[in-house]
């Protein structure tokens, strides 16, 4: 299970029944999958950056939804992946040897 901030998923929830909107309506306005809404509430999946800020004005919160994340949303991508890191060395024998062309003969 991904970790996300506790309160955002059940702050998201509380302000969306509060706004009589169901995970439907809430599709509608901010145009993320109500299953992705709904695992998002339920802490399952971490919400991005832009979904949060879509449902603080789509739930009228004020920046409170987006400020709730702010840099504690966990990347999908691990460091070691990231552009940004530095490259590791490739240890000898972690890649599998590369295919040798094979000389194209005419017939």
């Amino acid at each position: 299970m991904v970790q996300q901030p506790i309160s955002f998923g059940r702050e998201l929830r509380r302000r969306r029944l509060a706004a009589d909107l169901t995970l439907a309506d809430l599709f509608g306005l901010v145009h993320y999958s109500k299953g992705q809404l709904s695992k998002v509430e339920r802490g399952i999946k971490a919400p991005s950056r832009e979904l949060a800020r879509l449902c603080d004005v789509a739930l009228d919160a004020g920046g409170r939804l987006a400020a709730s994340i702010g840099s504690s949303v966990r990347r999908s991508v691990p460091d070691s992946c990231s552009p940004r890191s530095p490259r590791r060395p490739i240890r000898s024998g972690s890649c599998p040897p590369m295919p040798v062309p094979r000389p194209v003969r005419d017939c």
